[in-house]
């Protein structure tokens, strides 16, 4: 059965359920002065009787009023008050940069009121490749600030990849596969992407100080993984649903070798060099389904449950192998009730 979009993103503004997450945001990025001059509030009672996610702006006296539907329309709110009210900016550092300080809060003397519904359930923002051309290089107050920017905007969905390296490493230990053989299937950071779906693997690892020639490190790893986390709890906290990824077939070639009579294709053939080499487990054979139900056990495990997970086709695929898109969601389901699926 088909779940409303709207019941999705009520799910997701459970995981905060006062406002404090929204207090904490106006303080960040524009001080304990600005804070003081909001009177914050979660409801739907403004949304009309076909209620979409929305929410109210007004001002009584030195008191701007905001209440939203769920967190993230409050932040949302905050950002289209401070925004269009008071000329302010929380922007990217190489876009122009943030401009946040305000003569005097609040930064209006009176306010019509305003209520604004979301047009579309969903504000997506992210690419897989961003997280090579960018956010492996975030550390925790970078994510912070960015993830903050897509409160501001109204973003409550993003791409929530970081970390998955460990994720994957602890499953394919299972099927056999050594350490250096997984490591060396990843690609170094800049790479990542590409290791991660796109059949182009051990590349760029050996730009890392610990890397040299045996793959991407492993404090690396738990180092991106641990930040995961981080990034996890401030997303959930504001309401914005980060998408996990999900197994979709590719593994180390030396899997094909511990299972050989698996339907097991890969990119290149088979040599004693299997640097560059990925393969793939047909979603009808049996060893797709066991390591899609360990990786998921592993996901929730590690960082909880979403309820939008993606798959990453490889470039070089010329359709999308939509059987096994259909067993992995079939696997979500065992542990997840209610899951929403992403192509990418």
């Amino acid at each position: 059965m088909s779940i409303p979009v709207l019941s999705l993103l009520m799910l997701a503004s459970l995981a905060s359920a006062d406002v404090q997450p929204a207090i904490d945001l106006i303080i960040r990025n524009f001080g304990a002065s600005a804070a003081a001059a909001f009177n914050l509030s979660l409801s739907n009672s403004h949304c009309g009787a076909e209620p979409s996610p929305c929410f109210a702006l007004s001002q009584t006296g030195n008191t701007v009023r905001i209440s939203g539907s769920s967190i993230s329309e409050l932040t949302y709110g905050i950002g289209w008050y401070t925004r269009y009210t008071c000329g302010l900016t929380v922007g990217w550092k190489h876009g122009g940069g943030s401009h946040t300080n305000a003569s005097s809060w609040p930064c209006s003397s009176s306010l019509a009121p305003v209520t604004k519904h979301r047009a579309v359930p969903y504000t997506y923002e992210d690419n897989v490749c961003t997280h090579s051309y960018s956010y492996v290089w975030y550390d925790q107050a970078a994510w912070t600030a960015h993830i903050d920017w897509m409160a501001l905007q109204g973003v409550n969905v993003f791409l929530a990849l970081t970390g998955q390296e460990l994720i994957q490493y602890k499953v394919f230990r299972q099927f056999g596969l050594d350490d250096r053989q997984i490591r060396e299937f990843f690609n170094g950071p800049a790479y990542l992407t590409w290791s991660r779906g796109q059949s182009m693997q051990s590349v760029g690892s050996s730009a890392l100080p610990e890397g040299g020639s045996s793959g991407l490190p492993m404090s690396w790893m738990e180092a991106q993984w641990a930040l995961q986390k981080q990034i996890l709890q401030l997303t959930r906290s504001l309401g914005i649903i980060g998408v996990l990824p999900a197994f979709q077939g590719n593994m180390p070639p030396q899997v094909k070798a511990l299972y050989p009579a698996a339907n097991i294709s890969t990119t290149h053939p088979l040599s004693n060099d299997t640097r560059g080499n990925c393969a793939w487990v047909a979603s009808t054979d049996p060893l797709f389904g066991k390591v899609a139900d360990l990786w998921m056990e592993t996901l929730i495990a590690d960082f909880g449950t979403c309820l939008l997970y993606t798959s990453d086709a490889a470039d070089e695929e010329d359709s999308v192998d939509l059987g096994g898109r259909r067993i992995i969601k079939k696997k979500k389901k065992k542990y997840i009730r209610r899951v929403r699926w992403k192509i990418e």
